[in-house]
């Protein structure tokens, strides 16, 4: 443990002494009923939670800190976060959830910029990336109301990410730290997906010559340059994931086979990295050597994701049982106890991790739902 980790830790116990005690203490959950439905009905009550107690608009509070205690609303996860509770309201039969979502989204129209861009909650910054997790929002909202607002607030945002984008595909002006990455993926497929609902063709190239560019960082032994946050840091999981999230969100919008091949070759070079419990590890280096025997609970459940999305297309029972596997350990980590931390999942194991350290991300449950829906169904 390194000092500064020491001292978030005596922080949390300063601030939140009764929650700090609970999330260290917690051994998981081993009790083997409590099953994907309550992982799910736990998670999007507690996703609920976080828009109540977020610090302004009707966002979903980008996280509950030990430390800090609820924040703000999150421009970018609450776009992606839209489309999850859409899926568990129908999944359930329970009409909250939707009404969340479609509060959630009416706020987001708000806050849109004039150019269409959606900004960080620090700096108020347009950033490329925060804009593309919304526009999947958008996406999902117009093809479930028809309500034209959502068609005209998602070419907006699509023009501006076509305009913004350099000419070799990548996004550097107005992306993280003011360089190129490769989980823009996800950006990408947003984009795919807009430009098919508006019939606008610009949109859709604009996608696919950025996945072409993503595609061409990939090595010879599968891991892709530019995976990480900023340069001389280590990939994290959760990055690692995005890049082949977008692959699959792709090939799901357009069919096309080689999408599917960079999924399947990424989820296959990551199965092969799983330790001896079935897990990934939370950083890896570009020869996919471990840098952080810590894990991040977001990459986990995105990796497990990928899993499922792979066992749908090769109809390969491995790749479910791999998913099953890291879902049911997931679970295991999910929060109980009082009502800022039940059915939330920290961001790093153990608790005070280099990822997010004393701190449940939003997104952190966005993904194990999500997880755990594919789970179900598959």
């Amino acid at each position: 443990m390194y000092p500064r980790q020491s001292i978030k830790i005596a922080l949390s116990f300063l601030r939140h002494p009764v929650y700090t005690a609970h999330a260290l203490t917690n051994q998981g959950n081993t009790d083997d009923t409590r099953d994907l439905e309550s992982c799910i009905r736990r998670g999007a009550n507690w996703l609920l939670r976080a828009q109540a107690m977020a610090l302004d608009g009707e966002g979903y509070s980008r996280r509950y800190s030990l430390i800090r205690g609820w924040d703000r609303s999150y421009v970018e996860t609450t776009g992606y976060i839209v489309p999850t509770l859409l899926d568990v309201s129908r999944v359930l039969g329970e009409d909250r959830y939707r009404e969340s979502a479609f509060r959630a989204a009416e706020w987001l129209l708000t806050v849109q910029t004039a150019e269409g861009a959606f900004t960080d909650i620090d700096n108020y910054r347009p950033q490329v990336f925060d804009t593309g997790q919304v526009l999947l929002g958008l996406n999902r909202m117009f093809r479930e109301t028809g309500d034209e607002r959502y068609l005209v607030s998602l070419k907006k945002a699509s023009r501006w990410l076509v305009d913004t984008q350099e000419p070799d595909g990548s996004w550097v002006r107005f992306a993280y730290n003011d360089r190129p990455h490769s989980y823009y993926s996800r950006v990408a497929a947003a984009l795919i997906e807009a430009g098919q609902l508006s019939g606008v063709e610009e949109f859709i190239s604009s996608g696919i010559r950025n996945l072409e560019w993503v595609a061409g960082q990939r090595q010879r032994n599968g891991y892709f340059r530019h995976s990480e946050f900023k340069a001389g840091e280590d990939a994290f999981l959760h990055t690692i994931a995005y890049i082949f999230e977008g692959f699959s969100m792709a090939f799901k919008s357009t069919g096309e086979k080689r999408w599917a091949d960079f999924l399947i070759d990424g989820a296959e070079a990551l199965a092969g990295l799983s330790n001896q419990d079935g897990l990934l590890y939370s950083q890896y280096d570009r020869e996919w050597r471990t840098r952080n025997v810590e894990y991040c609970t977001t990459g986990l459940a995105q990796y497990a994701g990928i899993c499922f999305d792979v066992a749908d297309i090769l109809g390969e029972k491995a790749f479910r049982d791999r998913g099953v596997r890291v879902v049911r350990q997931l679970i295991r980590w999910q929060q109980s106890g009082g009502p800022d931390i039940d059915g939330a999942i920290q961001s790093s194991v153990p608790l005070w991790g280099r990822y997010g350290g004393m701190a449940f991300y939003n997104w952190n449950v966005k993904f194990l739902i999500e997880g755990a829906l594919k789970g179900a169904s598959s």
